[in-house]
């Protein structure tokens, strides 16, 4: 995002880019990337897994701002509930291998 708003504000955003840009914005891309890269922002279904071992939540807690980001993006891709629940125990497992 900040990369974007820096070749715009020095003019070196390509028509295309712009264009891509624009519809990101009218469809809800744009948001949709921005909150994506909030870690403190972890769905409750998470929150609930991760309480109910207090070393697995902290584990989760020490993980590098990148890895939250790409555990919780893995997470929230899934399309049906199962699959979202199979990641999520996948999740704890490899936080308890970590232990």
């Amino acid at each position: 995002m900040r990369q974007v708003e820096k070749m715009i504000a020095e003019g070196r955003m390509t028509p295309a880019g712009m264009a891509t840009v624009e519809e990101a914005h009218q469809n809800g891309e744009w948001d949709a990337a921005i909150r994506s890269g909030d870690t403190s922002n972890v769905p409750p279904d998470v929150q609930e897994a991760l309480a109910a071992d207090e070393i697995v939540q902290r584990q989760f807690e020490r993980l590098s701002h990148s890895q939250k980001k790409q555990t919780l993006w893995w997470i929230a891709q899934a399309k049906r509930t199962a699959t979202r629940q199979r990641r999520i125990q996948e999740m704890i497992k490899r936080l308890e291998a970590d232990k």
